[in-house]
C-alpha cells in the first residue's frame, strides 16, 4: 500500500476508494455531457414480468466534483513524493544518499520537501567526514570537513574536533627519520590550528557542543574544563614540534591549570623545554671567560640553569607519577623508561652530581595533584633538596 504523508495517513484509504470511483463517473460524464442526472431505474421498461434494470448511482459533474478529485490526486501525488523521501532516508551509504537528494531535487518535488532533503544531505555529508576520518586521510577529511562547515557551522566544533584528533594521531605515528619529523610537523601544526579555533570558540565566543570529548558523558561545565586542557596541550605540542618553546611552556602550563592530571605527554614536554632552557644558559656560561668583567654575568646564567634543571626535574617527576595511572599506563609505558632516565640525570646535575634522596624526591610528587591547593603548574613543591651543579664551576 502506498505511503502517506503524515497530514492525510489516516484518509489515504479511504482517499484511493473514493478516487477510483470519481476515476469512473468523470469518464462517463465526459460521454454524457449533456445529462446533468439519469434516473435511478431504467424508464424503458414495458411489463412488470421483465426483470427491473439495474440501479445506477449518478454523481454529477461540478466543480466541487472536480474540486475534490484534484484533491485526491494531490494526496496521491504526495503519497509518491514522500515514498521517495523515504527511500533517501533509509539509505545507509552516504555517497548513495546524496545522489538519491540530488535526484529527487531535480525532479521538482512540492516545496515541503526542500529542507527535509537539505537536512539528509548535511547528514550524509557529516556521515561523509566520519567515514573518510576512520579511514585515515586527513588531507581528504579536511577538505570533506571544511564544505560541510560551510554548509552547517553549528557542526563547526565537533567536526574540528574529531579533525584534530585525526591529526594528532597522524603525528604521533610519524617517527624515525628527519623527513618523518617534518612530516610529523605537519601534522602536529594542523592540529594545533584546529586546536586554537575550537578553544576560541568556547572561550571567546562562548560556544558548546555536547558531542565533544568529555562532554558526551558529563554536563557541558563539568566537561569545559577538560576540554580546554586537551586544546592547550594539542596546541602546545604543536608549539614545541616547531621549537617555539616559551609559547610551547605557556600552552602546557594552561592545560595543567584546567586540569591537574593531564596526560602525562605535557609534564614530560614541560621538563624537555626547562631542560632546553638549560643547556641554553650552560653553554653561555661555558662560553664566557672568567675574567672579573663577566663575573656578574656568568652568576645570573648559573642561578637560571640551576632553575631551570630543578624544574625540568620535577615536571619530569610529575609526568612519571602520573604515567602511573590505569588511563596512562599503557599508553605512556615506553615513554616513562626513557623519562625515568632524563629525571635521573637533571637531578643529579641539579644535586651537585649526587643521586642521594631522588627516592624521596620522586615520592613527593606522587600525590601532588591532591595536594590541598595545588592546582597551578606554576607551583613547585615546597621541599626540594639543596640543588648544585655539577658541571660548572663553584
Amino acid at each position: 500500500m502506498m505511503m502517506c504523508t503524515p497530514l492525510f495517513r489516516r484518509f489515504c484509504f479511504s482517499g484511493l476508494v473514493s478516487l477510483m470511483v470519481l476515476f469512473s463517473c468523470a469518464a462517463w460524464g465526459q460521454e454524457k455531457k449533456d445529462i446533468s442526472r439519469l434516473p435511478l431505474t431504467n424508464p424503458g421498461r414495458k411489463t412488470a414480468s421483465e426483470p427491473p434494470a439495474e440501479t445506477e448511482v449518478v454523481i454529477p459533474i461540478t466543480p466541487a466534483t472536480m474540486e475534490a478529485t484534484n484533491a485526491l490526486l494531490e494526496i496521491s501525488r504526495q503519497c509518491e513524493w514522500y515514498q521517495k523521501y523515504l527511500e533517501i532516508e533509509r539509505e545507509t551509504d552516504p555517497f548513495r544518499r546524496i545522489s538519491r537528494a540530488d535526484r529527487f531535487l531535480s525532479s521538482n518535488p512540492p516545496a515541503i520537501y526542500s529542507p527535509l532533503v537539505e537536512e539528509q544531505i548535511n547528514r550524509a555529508r557529516y556521515l561523509m567526514v566520519q567515514r573518510v576520518i576512520e579511514q585515515g586521510d586527513l588531507s581528504r577529511a579536511l577538505q570533506l570537513g571544511r564544505e560541510h562547515v560551510a554548509r552547517v557551522p553549528a557542526d563547526e566544533l565537533v567536526i574540528y574536533y574529531e579533525l584534530m584528533r585525526l591529526a594528532e594521531l597522524k603525528a604521533q605515528q610519524s617517527a624515525g627519520s628527519s623527513q618523518a619529523a617534518l612530516i610529523a610537523n605537519g601534522y602536529w601544526t594542523e592540529a594545533g590550528r584546529l586546536a586554537e579555533r575550537i578553544r576560541l570558540a568556547i572561550v571567546n565566543e562562548n560556544r558548546q557542543d555536547e558531542r565533544l570529548g568529555e562532554a558526551k558523558v558529563m554536563p557541558w561545565n563539568a566537561a569545559r574544563p577538560f576540554l580546554l586542557s586537551t586544546l592547550y596541550r594539542i596546541e602546545g605540542l604543536a608549539a614545541l614540534s616547531n621549537q617555539r618553546l616559551e609559547e610551547a611552556e605557556t600552552l602546557f602550563q594552561n592545560a595543567i591549570a584546567q586540569r591537574c592530571a593531564c596526560p602525562p605527554d605535557v609534564y614530560f614536554s614541560l621538563g624537555e623545554i626547562y631542560d632546553l632552557y638549560y643547556d641554553q644558559r650552560a653553554a653561555e656560561f661555558n662560553q664566557l671567560p672568567s675574567t672579573p668583567q663577566y663575573l656578574e654575568r656568568r652568576q645570573q646564567l648559573l642561578r637560571e640553569a640551576m632553575e631551570k634543571v630543578r624544574q625540568a626535574a620535577v615536571f619530569f617527576a610529575r609526568g612519571l607519577a602520573l604515567a602511573e595511572l590505569p588511563e596512562y599506563k599503557a599508553m605512556y609505558r615506553e615513554r616513562a623508561r626513557e623519562i625515568r632516565r632524563r629525571v635521573e640525570v637533571s637531578y643529579e646535575i641539579a644535586n651537585g652530581g649526587r643521586r642521594d634522596g631522588l627516592s624521596d624526591f620522586l615520592q613527593q610528587q606522587r600525590n601532588f595533584c591532591q595536594a590541598s591547593g595545588e592546582t597551578d603548574a606554576t607551583r613547585l613543591p615546597t621541599q626540594l633538596p639543596t640543588l648544585r651543579s655539577r658541571s660548572t664551576p663553584q
